[in-house]
């Protein structure tokens, strides 16, 4: 995590808002490989903003209900 800011990380819930879906998908995308998951010195999960835009300019978002 040392090559990302503070800005660049996001909770579950900002990413979840950003991205426009449920926190639990999220998840889901990560344990899919689609979506890395970055952890803090205190345990607490991450996401970064550039990968979450990344994913959606490539179109890579699993769609819904899969």
């Amino acid at each position: 995590m040392s090559d990302a800011t503070g800005s660049d990380l996001l909770t579950a819930e900002e990413a979840a808002k950003l991205v426009r879906c449920r926190r639990e998908s999220l998840y889901r995308w990560v344990l899919g490989g689609h979506l890395n998951v970055y952890r803090t010195p205190g345990g607490h999960k991450r996401f970064k903003r550039g990968d979450l835009m990344r994913m959606l300019e490539r179109g890579e978002a699993p769609s819904k209900g899969r």
